[in-house]
């Protein structure tokens, strides 16, 4: 059997697509102060690999020969969704699974989620068929004692530590306040599955020559970033591109976005407590509650008495 080495750390996010969220932070953050620590980078996208490559940082595709032989020594796997997804399955017999996860829950999550299928026993089938699969050693970290408690259903983990999140570590950070031009950020959750395209903008009779005029006079950028799993329609990107005052952010991390936002206009994304440390204005725009609520997500709470703020 192959010793595990304290000392090699792999990490992970968004299904192996994306260099983004609390463990890209966390990522940055060992890479600085701890450089006795071997921190690898797993990923199934090329642009990723080609990024990190560049700045010199260990990052291997997963499920390569070195992603495997690196995963069989390296005692600390760390991601925001699962170790499966986000790293490599294998890696849950042995090593220590730190789940970072991507937000302070608001849509309930995990063995919570009942809303499409019964997520607990959907895990219970899944492990008695792939035994490699039950995630061992499993730690996770919130923000409070009510997000704690709610984690520890969700993922039915007893082990959670309340530590904040790494990439609210940027609202503190001299280096992200550069904006020169007044900014609106959009950030709507996710709908349906996994990469659906949407159109909210249509949908809701957003009437963007309206917004774009109104933007231009009063010298406002607006950005708009759909959530990591969902993708603008190719039509509304292509009607959208000749407003200038209208931005679509793409590749870029949310966390990145934030700091440099003077209004946060959202909807039931768990994105609006990260920003309530900033103390800036937030506009909730639930278009589509009831929809939401009976065929996407439940809540953990009642969102009038949890958001209390001014809604489109």
């Amino acid at each position: 059997m192959i010793p595990k080495d304290e000392n090699i750390w792999v990490f992970g996010a968004w299904f192996g697509k994306k260099y983004a969220d609390n463990s890209k932070y966390l990522f940055e953050y060992i890479n600085e102060f701890h450089p006795q620590i071997r921190t690898i980078w797993l990923t199934d996208n090329d642009e990723v690999i080609k990024q990190l490559e560049s700045r010199g940082n260990e990052v291997y595709k997963k499920y390569s020969l070195k992603a495997i032989m690196i995963g069989l020594k390296a005692k600390y796997s760390i991601f925001v969704h699962s170790n499966e997804s986000d790293c490599m399955s294998f890696l849950n017999n042995r090593a220590k699974l730190i789940q970072l996860w991507h937000g302070i829950p608001l849509k309930k999550i995990g063995n919570d989620d009942l809303l499409k299928f019964n997520t607990k026993k959907y895990l219970n089938l899944k492990n008695l068929i792939f035994p490699f699969s039950i995630e061992h050693n499993y730690l996770c970290i919130s923000a409070s004692e009510e997000d704690k408690s709610k984690f520890m259903t969700a993922f039915n983990s007893k082990r959670v530590v309340i530590s904040g999140y790494p990439r609210n570590d940027t609202f503190f950070s001299s280096k992200s306040f550069n904006n020169k031009q007044f900014t609106i950020t959009y950030l709507p959750t996710f709908r349906d599955n996994l990469d659906d395209k949407i159109d909210l903008f249509s949908d809701f009779g957003f009437q963007i020559e309206k917004w774009n005029e109104t933007l231009k006079n009063l010298d406002i950028k607006l950005n708009v970033k759909m959530h990591p799993v969902n993708k603008p329609k190719d039509s509304l990107l292509k009607n959208y591109s000749e407003y200038k005052c209208i931005n679509f952010l793409n590749e870029i991390d949310v966390a990145d976005v934030l700091p440099n936002t003077d209004i946060l206009i959202t909807d039931y994304s768990s994105v609006f407590f990260d920003y309530l440390l900033t103390n800036k204005p937030i506009i909730f725009a639930p278009f589509d509650y009831e929809k939401y609520i009976t065929k996407d997500r439940k809540l953990y709470y009642d969102y009038n008495k949890t958001t209390l703020r001014s809604k489109m």
